[in-house]
């Protein structure tokens, strides 16, 4: 989201007419903090930034009139940021003089234009507001149409907690979590930085704070509708350059090499041309031969992975062989190898990639299509009929991919176990994991009519990595624990929200030629 289309209208109570409902300090450390994070962190332009109750006194009249007035210059591009901080329970919140129910507040917000509507509530039980399920992705719908449009609640307490300020200090603790984590460094990428980093890195925050005060529990609730994530431009950064790496063999060679390394395991996906027919054999012992020079190359995605994986060799190497320029181009491989440091990462990655065979400990999967699509060059396969495959593969890699997503917050929001959350996605494993599979199995484009389209299905490859690797650790016979699988969907997530706008921006290419039609 550029910053000129970023705006906030943050609300804060400290007394109240009503005797039973006790005076609140942090109305002003709280007011102060968010608009100071949003400004600094996120970059919200300081003009497009309303606060109210400065004076520790907001009447439910002001904050109605005004909000209706902030929306109302609001364009359906734009992003609405609501923070609100007083008292409130499981039904609404409450204001100097009453109060506003949790459901006409979201039922309005709904009824905006708005693109993005992000609800930032610390007050006690704030978690009680239900947010509608996501809206599933249709077969012939755009990522660039449907993507990130929705609203999103980040609550600072469950339905039954109240919510605290921090011990010595002017503001609460959810706010100050939030605060710090819209200014941290962690979770940037590229110059962004997503609102579902900020939930996560605040949510840490909030179980460290529980560990040392466990008489002031509270448990942050993040819910959302979209498709995709919120993406806030944070910081200029020149376009990193992916360090070069010389592979040269009599067998093969080398086309590329990419990392898809996830927080704590180096990992990369390597694609070899090799000008002949190959056996489960071969391919086992060329991936074992290029993956001892691959592992120690110095391939990251940004500045921050190289230096995290500086020194330290991959623990895992995919190897990618088609015969030629063409099959690197069109996605279209005879099989792949898996080579894997250990047995434990062995087994951790192997699950649900699908049947495949052992050689010398490499796991070797081979296309059984693949030498039928090569006979098809030549006869190159109707456009349309190309762009409705992919679209019916990347809906159901974007669908599981939310699913799993979604998954991930209800079992931190405590609403799932994550056993149970393993049961329930059993059939979108499946489907995810096939998808997986058939990105690889595309037939043929022509090469000088159909760059954008290659683009574009490249894209969704990446894109299906990472839907691949939030189903692993989500699947029934998963052995990693709770704290490796948090770690492992945050990751994940992360790298999946990229391509999801790698994916937008082929498709804004694919539309200029005409490639991409929306129905």
């Amino acid at each position: 989201m550029e910053r000129s289309h970023c705006y906030a209208l943050l609300a804060a109570v400290g007394q109240y007419e009503d005797p039973d409902q006790s005076f609140l300090p942090a109305w002003k450390g709280d007011l102060q903090l968010m608009q100071k994070a949003l400004v600094d962190g996120l970059r919200f332009p300081g003009e497009h930034i309303r606060t109210l109750g400065e004076n520790r006194i907001l009447s439910l009249r002001v904050f109605v009139r005004a909000l209706q007035e902030f929306t109302q210059m609001l364009s359906e591009e734009d992003l609405l940021l609501l923070y609100f901080s007083g008292h409130g329970n499981s039904n609404s919140l409450c204001f100097t003089d009453g109060s506003l129910s949790l459901k006409s507040l979201s039922e309005f917000l709904q009824k905006t234009p708005i693109r993005n509507r992000i609800l930032i509530l610390d007050c006690c039980q704030a978690g009680s507001l239900i947010i509608p399920e996501n809206a599933a992705m249709q077969e012939q719908d755009l990522l660039e149409s449907i993507a990130d449009r929705g609203m999103a609640l980040m609550a600072s307490s469950a339905s039954t907690e109240a919510a605290w300020m921090g011990n010595g200090t002017a503001c609460s603790i959810f706010t100050e979590a939030v605060s710090l984590s819209m200014c941290s460094g962690s979770g940037i990428r590229e110059g962004k930085k997503t609102l579902f980093s900020v939930m996560e890195y605040a949510r840490a925050m909030m179980t460290a704070w529980n560990l040392r005060h466990p008489e002031h529990v509270q448990h942050p609730v993040f819910r959302a509708d979209m498709i995709g994530t919120v993406t806030f431009s944070v910081r200029d950064e020149t376009p990193y350059t992916k360090a070069p790496v010389h592979l040269a063999s009599e067998h093969y060679q080398l086309y590329d090499v990419r990392s898809i390394s996830t927080a704590a395991v180096r990992r990369l996906t390597a694609f070899l041309i090799c000008d002949e027919d190959l056996t489960a054999e071969q391919i086992a012992g060329y991936t074992k031969e290029a993956a001892e020079v691959l592992r120690v190359s110095a391939v990251a995605n940004n500045p921050r992975e190289e230096a995290r994986f500086r020194g330290v060799p991959a623990r895992a190497v995919w190897c990618y062989f088609g015969r030629d320029l063409q099959d690197m181009l069109d996605n279209c491989y005879a099989g792949y190898g898996l080579w894997t440091a250990d047995d434990e990462i062995r087994e951790q990655i192997r699950q649900g990639r699908g049947v495949g065979t052992v050689h010398d400990g490499i796991f070797v999967w081979m296309n059984s299509a693949y030498q039928a699509i090569r006979r098809m060059r030549g006869q190159y396969v109707d456009r349309e009929e190309y762009v409705r495959e992919l679209q019916l593969i990347l809906s159901t890699l974007v669908n599981g991919a939310e699913t799993f997503i979604e998954g991930l917050h209800r079992w931190e929001n405590g609403e799932i176990q994550l056993n149970d959350l393993r049961v329930s996605l059993k059939n979108w494993n499946r489907d995810v994991q096939r998808a997986f599979v058939a990105i690889s199995d595309t037939p043929n484009l022509d090469p000088e009519k159909d760059q954008e389209l290659r683009d574009w299905s490249d894209a969704i490859l990446e894109l299906a990595v990472w839907a691949s690797d939030l189903a692993i650790p989500l699947a029934e016979n998963s052995t990693y624990d709770e704290s490796a699988v948090r770690w492992l969907l945050q990751h994940a997530a992360e790298r999946y929200y990229t391509s999801i706008e790698s994916v937008r921006e082929a498709e804004r290419k694919c539309r200029l030629f005409g490639d991409l039609m929306e129905t």
